[in-house]
């Protein structure tokens, strides 16, 4: 079983309908403990969709976010197969990495991103950012569905990870 250090840090997401990745981004600034980072208004500042400037996605998010603090490099990366996917996530969470998940909702490809913090062959636990209560929040997954999920639904497809991380 690989189990994130540190991972119960309660992170809201305040925009429910487009605020995921600026939430869970926020939350691998805190699980860091960065230093030099506004967090009171993270969320609203890197929420591109909301602010008419593009949708969000980890790729437009984590350019805007390592444009404001150079310090934290990011990297999205794409999977072929549930079980692809979910050993790479395992390795980092092994390494005390945070990642975040892009988990596909419904067969329509309905996505939500959620940190990962525990993982073993059976469970997958994630952070679903939506309670202050950091218990309510933290929701456990079968492994074998969200691998069978990413390789029938569409969407889901990827991770975002620190490629870079100092402050």
């Amino acid at each position: 079983m690989a189990v994130l250090s540190n991972h119960e840090i309660c992170v809201l997401q305040k925009d429910p309908r487009t605020g995921c990745i600026p939430a869970g981004v926020e939350w691998m600034f805190k699980w860091r403990g960065a230093k030099d980072v506004i967090f009171s208004d993270f969320q609203e500042r890197f929420n591109l969709e909301s602010q008419g400037i593009e949708g969000n996605s980890f790729y437009s998010v984590s350019r805007a976010v390592s444009s404001a603090y150079p310090d934290f490099k990011f990297q999205d990366r794409p999977f072929s197969t549930g079980k692809e996917k979910f050993a790479f996530v395992e390795g980092l969470i092994a390494k005390d990495q945070p990642c975040l998940l892009s988990l596909t909702k419904s067969p329509a490809g309905t996505c939500h991103i959620v940190p990962l913090v525990e993982i073993d062959h059976d469970i997958v636990k994630v952070l679903w950012l939506n309670d202050e209560d950091i218990e309510k929040q933290t929701i456990s997954f079968q492994r074998c569905r969200l691998e069978y999920i990413h390789d029938n639904w569409p969407g889901g497809k990827d991770i975002l990870f620190f490629a870079s991380m100092a402050g």
